[in-house]
């Protein structure tokens, strides 16, 4: 029996990936480092020094990295237009909602950020609780945020569901013991480290159905 449920953001509840590629495509060519955008994209969701490094394959000084995370956040915005929402997702949330499942979302952005998503996916009176990157001291793929999410709607982890579209999601859920559901909608996985593996919201509809 599933009582809470928390989701991760972008990516999973509202269609911001390509967005997130192109802003830090950019970022990123602005100082110098030039790489694919297949190479960017499978780092979205991970906190920004994560990101820095991994494109970087290097640690990075830390006045360059605040420098860099602060242009990243101010050119978001110019981009913010093309977030859009996923039609599966808000249905979805108000028959969870309906099942009496508390929601929370955990995402590695900030405060000004997750609410303007959770409006353009039109669910903000549907989400119990949000937790953002600036809440925890160890940002995704650590447990912590997935932890406090869960302590903010009153569930136990081992009571809860993490539904996320990136192993970073995935795998600190099963570590405190999460049902952990990874939704695939481009079939980019092969081998997803997760419980469970959906492609649109409607198929979790059917999970949940099944453990209660």
């Amino acid at each position: 029996m599933v009582d809470g449920i928390v989701f991760d953001l972008d990516g999973t509840l509202v269609d911001t990936v390509d967005l997130w590629v192109e802003v830090w495509g950019k970022t990123l060519e602005k100082y110098g480092i030039r790489i694919p955008k297949e190479r960017v994209r499978p780092l979205i969701g991970l906190p920004p020094s994560a990101i820095i490094e991994s494109a970087l394959g290097r640690k990075c000084d830390s006045e360059t990295e605040r420098e860099i995370i602060d242009y990243r956040s101010r050119l978001i915005w110019k981009y913010s237009y093309m977030a859009k929402p996923f039609e599966d997702v808000k249905p979805e949330l108000q028959w969870i909602k309906s099942m009496n499942i508390r929601v929370a979302v955990a995402s590695s952005s900030i405060d000004k950020w997750i609410d303007e998503m959770l409006n353009v996916a039109g669910i903000r009176d549907l989400v119990d609780a949000y937790v953002s990157g600036t809440h925890v001291k160890s940002p995704k793929p650590a447990p912590d945020i997935f932890i406090e999410a869960f302590n903010t709607i009153g569930i136990s982890p081992k009571d809860g569901m993490v539904v996320g579209d990136r192993e970073s999601d995935t795998v600190p859920a099963m570590q405190i013991g999460a049902i952990s559901v990874l939704v695939d909608r481009l079939g980019e996985f092969s081998k997803p480290k997760a419980d469970f593996v959906i492609h649109s919201m409607p198929e979790l509809h059917g999970l949940l159905a099944n453990m209660r």
